[in-house]
């Protein structure tokens, strides 16, 4: 008899050099319309020098600060150099990190992009702990050219490489190590025609967006096996850069 469970999951970018009111809005209105959601988060702590806008996910996201009872663990939120927190995770605590990692997937370029990094959270649910584990993968790619710093074109479409094969070993050794289910979320710098990171990979947003939401399944014959059901798209309206959040509604099912 199979088992099931439900989750949503977000990808979130919240751009650099916001300031505290915007981005306390922005916090709460992505809290409010996607309450105990995974997300992944991109551009935290990004240009804003002097402000701690993981203390602000805090303030928005966890009790007593917030009206809603869910509460959360963060993968990658308030250690490590700015460019280690720029993409954390949330994870409901309906859930329970099992392990996590932050590992770099491709140097900076002054005046171009910080070092990028993949955070990764191996998770298993509270409510059903006989369900298998799965793997959540965050990051943000860098921007493969600069209108203020043409000169430094070439060197950021290596970057944008480096970051993409990265994550492509990345998966690779995970797949092949753990027997999980990955389910990542990334702002790819990349739309249409935006290579796969596994054979495998589905991608669950319009491939036209640089935003990405997609899943890894398990091999076949892996007792860990989760397969993924889109039950609903969702798109949240947040006031920077014209970025929104996206989330999708996914069932979970194990045999």
């Amino acid at each position: 008899m199979s088992r099931s469970v439900q989750i949503s999951l977000v990808t979130a970018n919240f751009g650099r050099g916001v300031q505290t009111p915007e981005a306390r809005e922005n916090f709460h209105r992505l809290h409010m319309k996607a309450p105990g959601a995974f997300i992944g988060f991109q551009e935290i702590d990004e240009d804003n020098p002097g402000v701690s806008e993981g203390d602000r996910i805090v303030s928005q996201f966890v009790p007593p600060h917030t009206e809603l009872a869910d509460d959360y663990d963060f993968v990658g939120l308030l250690t490590g150099a700015p460019w280690q927190r720029a993409t954390p995770i949330a994870v409901p605590t309906t859930w329970r990190v099992v392990s996590k990692d932050v590992k770099k997937t491709s140097d900076g370029v002054k005046h171009g992009t910080p070092h990028r990094v993949v955070v990764t959270a191996r998770c298993r649910s509270v409510e059903k702990p006989d369900f298998p584990e799965v793997l959540f993968l965050n990051g943000h790619y860098p921007l493969d050219h600069s209108h203020k710093h043409p000169e430094l074109n070439d060197t950021l479409k290596e970057r944008w490489h480096d970051c993409q094969k990265s994550w492509v070993d990345h998966v690779k050794e995970l797949h092949r190590d753990t027997g999980l289910t990955i389910l990542t979320t990334r702002d790819s710098n990349h739309g249409k025609g935006m290579p796969p990171l596994h054979a495998d990979e589905k991608q669950f947003l319009d491939a036209g967006l640089i935003d990405r939401i997609s899943v890894i399944p398990a091999e076949v014959d892996s007792p860990d096996r989760v397969t993924v059901e889109v039950l609903e798209r969702t798109v949240i309206d947040l006031t920077i850069d014209k970025h929104n959040a996206h989330l999708v509604r996914l069932r979970l099912t194990a045999p």
